[in-house]
């Protein structure tokens, strides 16, 4: 528009200069200075469409090349979804392999079909070249992720319940088992109580293992001689397993963490029977 002006201006200064010299001289002059004004303008239109055409060009190119990582940032991010999903599905279909449990197979394959979600998702990042497309598969491979996850979740506490229910179970069961081989245990006798520990007061070399070559427990470990490594002992209603000798039969020897214990428990007496297996 300014280029226009400025033709209309050149040309009124032209036609001024040239009525001043003469008539004819001036609509020579007058005819000239149009054309070419025109031609000036058009010239300049031509290039400027040209010139416009070309900035929209380089404006783009560099609209895609400034777009081109974050577009790259939202496929990656997809994938990275995708993967965690994956494996919270692998992780779900662990624990649905491990365990019966109806709810934990129901989160696996819920996990699952998160996880092929994921992936369909990233998929549809990975062939797409807008942000729009990308930003939606994003979106939508996050929430599967999620989803995943939460089943994955929901399938390990499933199977943690199971689990606890399991040992309760057998807890219980080995109780009911010592019970009534408790009831049916054979009488010994009035023997000697005796304690020590793993220490070199005691056993003459510290740390050592029993003579049954396992390591001496607290509450669980005795030494009498005469009897089978293994067999177990009830004494004073408590349930102690023969794993090591250094005293005779009669004389039961229970071990102690510390040498301190060991003193404290000094010597007595009491009636010692013989635990059938259960």
């Amino acid at each position: 528009m300014f280029v226009r002006k400025m033709a209309g201006m050149l040309l009124a200064s032209s036609m001024f200069v040239a009525v001043s010299v003469s008539p004819v001289y001036a609509d020579a002059t007058e005819k000239t200075a149009v054309n070419d004004l025109e031609k000036y303008v058009a010239e300049y239109d031509l290039d400027s469409e040209n010139h416009k055409e070309k900035d929209s060009t380089d404006s783009l190119t560099e609209k895609i090349s400034d777009e081109a990582p974050d577009l790259d940032e939202g496929r990656e991010a997809a994938n990275e979804a995708a993967e965690a999903a994956e494996e919270a599905a692998d992780e779900a279909q662990g624990y649905a392999d491990k365990t019966e449990g109806e709810e934990i197979e129901e989160a696996a394959e819920a996990a699952v079909e998160d996880a092929e979600n994921a992936r369909a998702a990233a998929d549809l990042a990975e062939g797409a070249n807008d942000g729009k497309t990308i930003d939606m598969a994003v979106e939508i491979a996050e929430a599967a992720k999620e989803e995943a996850e939460e089943n994955a979740k929901k399938a390990e506490e499933g199977a943690e319940k199971e689990a606890e229910e399991a040992r309760k179970a057998a807890e219980a069961e080995a109780a009911a088992r010592e019970a009534e081989a408790i009831a049916s245990a054979e009488y010994l006798g009035n023997f000697t109580l005796t304690a020590y520990c793993n220490c070199a007061s005691c056993c003459g070399t510290a740390g050592n293992a029993t003579a049954s070559g396992v390591m001496p427990t607290s509450g669980h470990t005795v030494a009498m001689g005469g009897i089978d490594f293994g067999s177990k002992l009830l004494i004073n209603g408590k349930v102690y397993t023969v794993e090591d000798r250094g005293t005779p039969y009669g004389h039961v020897d229970i071990f102690f963490d510390s040498h301190a214990e060991a003193l404290q428990f000094g010597m007595s007496s009491a009636d010692v029977y013989l635990v059938p297996e259960y």
